[in-house]
């Protein structure tokens, strides 16, 4: 059970902060994110972006060290096998279970962020 100090605390929260959070470290990893979504249904995040300066044999690795850092900072274990990335072309899909985050989706196109609440299962 949560205390009252941290339901008014998430409450004043920016509740995109996950998505952003991700956006940030993987743009500085060198990739174009197009879209995070994490699903209603379940815990399940899914991460589209494409591959901008990476350097194409170690686009994996990458990856999987920003989203783990990322999440390290919110205090979850994460090992780098448990992240589910696949590519095709310069395309960069990734898949994570992640329990806190907001359901939704933020996108990105030209420089845009656009927040939608209640994403598609």
């Amino acid at each position: 059970m949560e205390s009252p100090k941290t339901f008014f605390r998430l409450l004043q929260s920016d509740h995109r902060r996950v998505h952003r959070l991700l956006a940030k470290r993987l743009n500085e990893a060198g990739f174009e994110v197009r879209r995070i979504t994490k699903r209603a249904n379940k815990d399940v995040w899914n991460v589209h972006m494409r591959r901008g300066s990476a350097a194409p044999g170690r686009d994996q690795q990458l990856v999987r060290e920003a989203v783990c850092g990322v999440l390290a900072s919110f205090g979850a274990k994460c090992s780098l096998r448990d992240l589910d990335v696949s590519l095709r072309g310069d395309r960069v899909v990734a898949a994570f279970i992640f329990d806190k985050g907001t359901i939704g989706s933020l996108s990105y196109f030209k420089g845009a962020e656009q927040w939608c609440a209640d994403p598609w299962p």
